[in-house]
């Protein structure tokens, strides 16, 4: 079940991020992106726990995916999708024109997902990351 989430939702949401990203963010940070222009949609398993989740923002005619994140044990079993599918529903119900979203260069598993889902890449951002890793820019045109 895919729901949106709200500030009871944080500390969840800062564990998972400590669990898969070697800079993640804290509760503090969720917070102020969230109630400044974001939005941030979790999935719950049956056992009431996030098995992920994803941060995007809408924009006038663009939406952007600034973070998507899914559970080690959960992965490979179609939640990333999900979580994509519901931007995509929300950003076509806003009216967005293309969905953009930046990852790592070395993250094949999230690469393949962004194909998969119809994003294509449209530039590089070389040393982007503070590891020296390239960013790779990606767009969804939804019109």
């Amino acid at each position: 079940m895919i729901v949106e989430a709200d500030n009871s939702f944080y500390k969840k949401i800062e564990a998972l991020e400590k669990s898969c990203f070697s800079e993640p963010w804290d509760e503090e940070t969720l917070a102020a992106l969230h109630s400044s222009f974001g939005h941030i949609a979790c999935c719950i398993g049956d056992d009431g726990e996030i098995c992920g989740y994803i941060f995007y923002n809408i924009v006038f005619a663009n939406s952007e995916i600034l973070r998507i994140c899914v559970k080690n044990e959960c992965r490979r079993k179609g939640i990333g999708k999900s979580l994509m599918d519901f931007c995509e529903r929300k950003a076509r119900e806003a009216g967005c024109e293309n969905i953009f979203l930046d990852v790592r260069s070395k993250n094949l598993p999230a690469i393949n997902l962004y194909g998969k889902a119809g994003f294509v890449k449209f530039s590089e951002r070389r040393q982007y990351y503070p590891d020296g890793d390239t960013a790779l820019e990606y767009v969804k045109k939804l019109s």
